[in-house]
């Protein structure tokens, strides 16, 4: 948590001090509109408190999640070993599974890197 015991502690000293400090002044109307703004100031970081302390659970949920690998790259093949299986027939189609090493090729009648 961002905000301690300590850090709660404090401003509800600090909104004390303001208000003895409000009681001691004269005239009711300034009182009044001294404390309607202290309690718009408390409300205001209670509020923020309590979104750090959703933004952090979303924050932890997050880092305990597995990220997906990125080492797949789209719209290149991985490399395979000369001999290797390269392609796949599945009825009249063929499709390459990886791409064949530097001097050799993909036969599509065998399907397998020469």
């Amino acid at each position: 948590m961002i905000i301690t015991l300590q850090g709660r502690q404090l401003v509800n000293l600090l909104i004390i001090k303001i208000l003895l400090m409000i009681i001691t002044l004269q005239g009711r109307q300034l009182v009044s509109l001294l404390i309607l703004k202290i309690l718009i100031i408390r409300d205001s970081l209670l509020i923020n408190y309590y979104l750090i302390e959703a933004l952090q659970a979303v924050l932890e949920k997050l880092k305990n999640k597995q990220l997906p690998n990125a080492t797949k790259k789209f719209g290149q093949l991985p490399s395979c070993d000369a001999g290797e299986q390269c392609a796949a027939r599945k009825g009249a189609r063929i499709g390459k599974l990886c791409g064949c090493p530097l001097g050799t090729t993909c036969d599509f009648f065998i399907m397998k890197c020469l």
